[in-house]
């Protein structure tokens, strides 16, 4: 077993589960944010006020919250092809019914269903990709699965551009066919993923029987060379733990900026004097680039073992592109506001798959990872009501002989919770154990026994 043994079998593990998580994290966003590719048609169409339309968007983040502990328990208890797989199917089917919405409640319930399905496949995911790679390599690889949501705000932008022009074919209207194209696709790969999601290493048949022994080695050096975690290795003392809620409070600072831009930027486009469809298509620029920012900045984070430095940095990059943004928005400076939204939405996007590798290095149990990750990530996502209620409350109608209101209190609102990011990120850096730099694997090392995973 030499250390090319070693990079072989991880390059194995990359092709074989990454790229369906990647097409179902972009299924997984694309369903949940194109809400805001159709804002005005919507509001339009079911003769909804602003606050209605936050509403909408904020609902979502309910049933999504209450739910990410138990489903990440349930993934265990069950098998992760089957749970995650029920997961995307269940989410395909309530994005489809938008189909059938023709009223403000209508959408309430269907925005309200989508978030409890949707609620468990972000931190099961974070839960599954410790079964596979050591706490050092999981930085990079979260941030791969979680590319995927810039990669759906491009590409949500370019179908919005293209569907929202057909609109009355099949009898339907633009908005809806959007939300019939791209919820469908997530029905199909839920049921796929039931036989294409691979378990556990050493249930994997296309992993020989040395390929898993080294997996398991791996993650068994991996714990046994860990510093000692910042919880017990119970789910209460998870719970508990203060700085398990350091995490989530850090998390929700990143959070509500990111689900803000999501569901406003067509709008905020608009606002700078596009139409609807050019404000779609001038978020693929933006979303390109928060893809290729988010992989680098977690490449360089496993590179040099460090966590709370790549999500400090990047941070204050967004912090700085929220106050450009304030500032061209008030001051009427279009090309200004549009630049420093490359800035704001990459920068703060960067910090959300280190967060969640961060925690995961500094726990050892599986309750203990299970119960944290869905803890967090279910408070953090606090920041999907928070953030959309902002813009929609701090929103400044359009003055007297004004065609445009303005969103510049809600952008300065942002560059206040980036802030706090920073902040949070030096204490948890002092309070936390480091990441250990681990030495690859050589010919003396032992290969364990085989054990079930499932036990």
């Amino acid at each position: 077993m030499t250390p090319e043994d070693e990079r072989k079998v991880t390059r194995k593990i990359d092709f074989r589960i990454l790229p369906l998580l990647i097409w179902l994290y972009l299924l997984s966003y694309l369903d949940r944010t194109n809400i805001g590719n159709v804002k005005n048609d919507l509001i339009e169409d079911l003769g909804l006020t602003e606050e209605q339309y936050s509403t909408a968007v904020s609902v979502f983040y309910i049933g999504y919250i209450l739910f990410e502990v138990p489903s990440n328990i349930l993934l265990k208890k069950t098998k992760p092809a089957f749970w995650i797989g029920t997961i995307v199917l269940a989410w395909g089917i309530a994005s489809t019914c938008m189909v059938f919405t023709n009223n403000y409640t209508a959408l309430i319930l269907i925005r309200v269903f989508l978030g409890i399905a949707e609620s468990g496949f972000f931190p099961g995911i974070v839960f599954y990709l410790t079964f596979w790679y050591p706490k050092k390599e999981q930085g990079l690889r979260v941030a791969i699965f979680y590319s995927a949501s810039a990669l759906s705000g491009a590409l949500g932008g370019v179908l919005a551009f293209g569907i929202l022009r057909l609109d009355d074919t099949f009898g339907l209207e633009g908005w809806k066919l959007l939300f019939l194209v791209e919820g469908f696709p997530s029905v199909i790969s839920g049921i796929l993923t039931w036989f294409l999601l691979p378990n556990y290493p050493q249930t994997s048949s296309w992993l020989t029987e040395q390929e898993q022994n080294i997996v398991e080695l791996r993650l068994k050096r991996d714990t046994d060379n860990s510093k000692v975690p910042i919880v017990g290795n119970s789910v209460w003392s998870t719970i508990k733990s203060i700085k398990v809620w350091g995490f989530a409070v850090m998390f929700l600072t990143l959070v509500t900026p990111v689900y803000s831009i999501s569901f406003y930027l067509p709008s905020i486009i608009e606002d700078l004097g596009y139409s609807s469809l050019e404000s779609n298509i001038l978020t693929t620029p933006i979303y390109a680039m928060t893809a290729v920012s988010i992989i680098v900045n977690a490449y360089f984070s496993d590179k040099s073992s460090d966590r709370s430095w790549h999500v400090v940095l990047p941070a204050c990059i967004g912090c700085l592109g929220f106050i450009l943004l304030t500032f061209g928005t008030w001051f009427d400076i279009p090309e200004l506001s549009y630049a420093s939204i490359f800035l704001a939405n990459s920068g703060i996007a960067c910090g959300i798959p280190i967060t969640m590798a961060w925690l995961t290095n500094c726990l050892n149990d599986w309750k203990a990872v299970a119960t944290a990750s869905g803890l967090v990530v279910g408070f953090g996502n606090i920041g999907g009501i928070l953030g959309p209620s902002l813009y929609g409350y701090l929103y400044l109608p359009p003055s007297e002989g004004e065609e445009e209101g303005s969103y510049v209190l809600a952008h300065f609102s942002m560059a206040i919770m980036t802030i706090a990011c920073c902040v949070i990120s030096f204490i948890l850096k002092k309070t936390s154990p480091p990441i250990q730099r681990q030495e690859t694997l050589d010919e003396k090392s032992p290969l364990l026994n085989s054990a079930s995973y499932e036990s």
